[in-house]
């Protein structure tokens, strides 16, 4: 940015996690008890890990029904459903970050190697690079690390550092 357009680059956190935790569009505050699969890849591969989770917590997977998928399948739903969940099995970025938001324990894998470095940077950020998980191998060689919960307390305190420079820099910078 600099050498082509003579700006200094600053990276921010993304909108999602700038903005809040979204309390008010979530529709219950009732724990499922359930593993929610936040995907985009939608392949057998990427179901057969969500399944390998779920045995190896002993937590049942959260099912779309025609009914659900029908008239509960909109963004305050998945909202709902991540907050409400037990574990979070996601390859989307937004899944990550609404996992974070909600303090959810979460396992991340790769649906698209081209958009990883979104994932990648995030998990980065936070110091949980290790919940990303290559393969169903790789979960079962890692599970016991893989099952510790997360340090929300450490991981609250970066993201408030992070969304006050995002605020800054948008109070700052859009008029």
């Amino acid at each position: 940015m600099r050498d082509t357009f003579g700006v200094e680059a600053v990276q921010l956190l993304d909108p999602t996690l700038g903005y809040g935790k979204f309390e008010h569009l979530v529709l219950n505050n009732t724990s499922t008890g359930l593993i929610f699969p936040f995907l985009l890849n939608t392949s057998k591969e990427a179901t057969k890990r969500a399944e390998l989770i779920s045995r190896e917590t002993a937590t049942p997977i959260f099912k779309h029904t025609s009914y659900t998928a029908t008239f509960e399948n909109s963004p305050r739903h998945w909202l709902t459903n991540i907050h409400n969940a037990k574990y979070v099995v996601t390859d989307s970025f937004h899944g990550l970050a609404l996992s974070i938001i909600y303090h959810k324990n979460f396992f991340v894998f790769c649906a698209d190697p081209k958009k990883f470095t979104r994932l990648q940077s995030l998990l980065q950020l936070i110091g949980y690079e290790e919940r990303f998980v290559t393969s169903e191998d790789d979960f079962l060689k890692r599970k016991e690390q893989l099952m510790q919960p997360i340090d929300y307390a450490r991981v609250d305190i970066i993201l408030k550092k992070e969304q006050e420079k995002y605020r800054d820099f948008i109070q700052k910078n859009i008029k």
